[in-house]
């Protein structure tokens, strides 16, 4: 009795990556990643492990290629939300924490593990999206040289109140966390410009507010 063999689909580099990352982010999802095997990933990728290990070089550049993705869903995410305002007003403001939290509560255990893991401080490439991340933010909202530390509060700000809320969120509801969050991020900027001694870029409403706090 004869078998046949499954011919196998020739698929560009391209889309085998994606792929193999789509198949790391159900692995990964509510757990560890220093539990998580190449082999369980390949499994679930259809694919052998050492393609997984041709593509990433190892398991912390296959994370690193989950992180980047997951970074990039958000920004997504945050675009939409901030669609059709201009300003960066209270508004604008209060719509990207409301984006930033409900990205975090939609997928909270793969947030937690993406936003939680150290890979983003230690693998070059997770570490260079980041960066430039930081970067983009520090030119829409500040100026001088050291909007990118400022930039980098914002964001740490965000990833420590979504993980924070995301362990009581069966006690505090999304609307509520959301507006302290906001107000505390509103208040923040307005201030940092005469506590930093550098005026927020571009957002007329911010500039207005630092040149009263200046002006004798």
């Amino acid at each position: 009795m004869s078998h046949q063999t499954r011919p196998r689909t020739r698929l560009s580099p391209e889309i085998r990556r994606a792929q193999i990352v789509d198949a790391a982010e159900r692995v990964l999802v509510g757990r560890d990643a220093g539990e998580v095997t190449f082999e369980e990933i390949a499994e679930a990728a259809g694919v052998s492990r050492g393609l997984v290990y041709n593509y990433f070089g190892d398991k912390q550049g296959l994370i690193a290629a989950v992180y980047v993705r997951g970074m990039q869903r958000l920004d997504e995410r945050l675009a939409a939300a901030v669609e059709g305002v201009d300003e960066l007003g209270e508004e604008r403001v209060q719509r990207v924490v409301r984006a930033y939290l409900g990205f975090a509560a939609d997928s909270a255990r793969g947030f937690s593990a993406l936003v939680g893991s150290s890979t983003h401080r230690t693998h070059p490439e997770a570490k260079e999206a980041r960066r430039q991340r930081i970067e983009e933010l520090a030119e829409r909202w500040f100026s001088g040289v050291t909007g990118p530390v400022l930039a980098s509060g914002v964001v740490g700000l965000l990833e420590g109140a979504a993980l924070g809320w995301l362990e009581k969120a069966d006690e505090v509801e999304l609307d509520e966390v959301a507006a302290v969050v906001a107000a505390l991020l509103w208040s923040g900027l307005g201030a940092v410009a005469q506590v930093a001694q550098v005026a927020p870029a571009g957002p007329s409403s911010i500039r207005q507010q630092y040149q009263a706090t200046t002006v004798r």
